[in-house]
């Protein structure tokens, strides 16, 4: 796949922008970040966020 990524939805998406893993912005939505840094520390990307 080559080319440049695409914001096909702009009402719904301000921007489309790399980050480390590290730096993620505030905004993230909780439960993506919950499952990106779970894959990334190894636990998996399944995870228990905010579980009741």
């Amino acid at each position: 796949m080559a080319g440049e990524p695409v914001n096909k939805e702009p009402s719904k998406c301000l921007a489309l922008t790399w980050f480390t893993t590290h730096e993620l912005p505030d905004d993230i939505i909780e439960y993506p970040r919950a499952g990106l840094l779970g894959y990334l520390n190894g636990t998996g990307p399944l995870v228990e966020h905010a579980w009741h």
